[in-house]
């Protein structure tokens, strides 16, 4: 989800008209629109802008609508070292999509094996009726 995306949700949710938000953020209701539409790329202090009239921070604004995963460190243990990753519904969904088309091309190819196997055996036992 875009950045626009995530704060035309949350002013609707919080039921903030665009032309109040406009009015706090001190800018044109177009201008609003244009970020809303991710038609205009935004700054971060104006990121910080909005976040502070939704009362979040801006981690917060940005991972809206978003799973978050926590990872831990590399070395294995639960120290200090652990992140967070924002994974959206829709990543998560071409994920599991394109792990279970991966799970039956794999399966496809483990029965054109065992196929393949089974022929090789049947040779190899017609190889051995003609060696006697």
């Amino acid at each position: 989800m875009f950045i626009g995306t995530k704060i035309q949700e949350i002013r609707k949710f919080r039921k903030i008209s665009r032309q109040e938000l406009a009015k706090k953020l001190d800018i044109s209701i177009t201008a609003l629109r244009k970020i809303e539409e991710d038609d205009t790329d935004i700054n971060f202090s104006r990121l910080q802008q909005i976040a502070d009239v939704f009362d979040m921070n801006v981690a917060e604004l940005v991972g809206y609508g978003e799973k978050i995963v926590q990872r831990d460190n590399k070395n294995g243990d639960n120290s200090q070292n652990c992140y967070n990753i924002y994974v959206s519904d829709k990543d998560l969904a071409h994920k599991l999509d394109k792990s279970e088309q991966e799970n039956q091309f794999l399966k496809e190819k483990i029965s054109l094996l065992e196929t393949t196997i089974t022929d090789l055996r049947n040779t190899v036992a017609v190889l051995q009726e003609q060696k006697k």
